[in-house]
């Protein structure tokens, strides 16, 4: 088992991003379409240049 903490996103906080309450729908769409967007590209960027 990985002991290494990782991190979660809530529905709330989808929905506190998305400024409005989200279908089951939209949570499953935006659950297949993070790995495509830019927040991969933005954890890059915090990690690798804004913390270090």
């Amino acid at each position: 088992m990985d002991s290494r903490r990782g991190i979660t996103l809530s529905r709330d906080q989808l929905e506190a991003w998305a400024r409005r309450p989200l279908s089951d729908e939209e949570v499953e769409a935006i659950d297949d379409c993070l790995p495509n967007s830019s927040i991969p590209d933005a954890i890059d960027v915090i990690a690798n240049e804004a913390i270090t």
